[in-house]
């Protein structure tokens, strides 16, 4: 982690009375770059157990705590949380900004009447899940089984990513 951070303290943990010992360093990693997949999960960023909060739990005062931040963030900022919807002029707005926006040219997200009919006529035809070794084969593939690299369970791949990340 890189010892220049963007807060000069951390607000959270001054609020908190909390230590310098357990101090959040906000600031980017040196090695971060555009390149660094976002929203990926915590063991990502922090493998194995190199999580500091892994295994631990905020205590009833601390969450307390917490909770009185937070309605003082909502009592200073009435729109947080606030999800409405847009007014009127704000939608004409958007619209006259998106005038002359060329991004989705060439690019439909509805399909004519005319390709569809084409597709209903092609299934009708042919669909594959009408044979059997197609079906057979759909059915191999989805009841295929994975090892987890930690506890060698066995499970499918959508469970396997999941597993492993509480596996670690």
């Amino acid at each position: 982690m890189s010892s220049k951070s963007i807060y000069p303290i951390d607000p959270i943990a001054e609020f908190l009375g909390m230590s310098l010992q357990y101090n959040i360093d906000y600031s980017t990693p040196e090695d971060a770059t555009s390149d660094v997949p976002k929203g990926m999960s915590w063991d990502y960023y922090f493998p194995g157990d190199a999580h500091p909060f892994l295994g631990k739990t905020h205590s009833d005062e601390h969450k307390a705590k917490l909770s009185i931040l937070m309605k003082e963030r909502r009592a200073n900022n009435p729109e947080m949380g606030n999800h409405e919807s847009h007014t009127e002029e704000t939608k004409n707005k958007v619209s006259e900004a998106l005038i002359g926006n060329t991004n989705a040219l060439g690019k439909t997200w509805t399909n004519s009447q005319e390709f569809k009919d084409k597709c209903k006529k092609r299934f009708e035809t042919y669909n594959p899940m009408d044979n059997e070794e197609s079906r057979a084969k759909c059915s191999t593939a989805a009841l295929r089984k994975f090892p987890c690299k930690t506890c060698g369970k066995e499970m499918n791949k959508g469970n396997l990513s999941r597993h492993e990340i509480k596996c670690k």
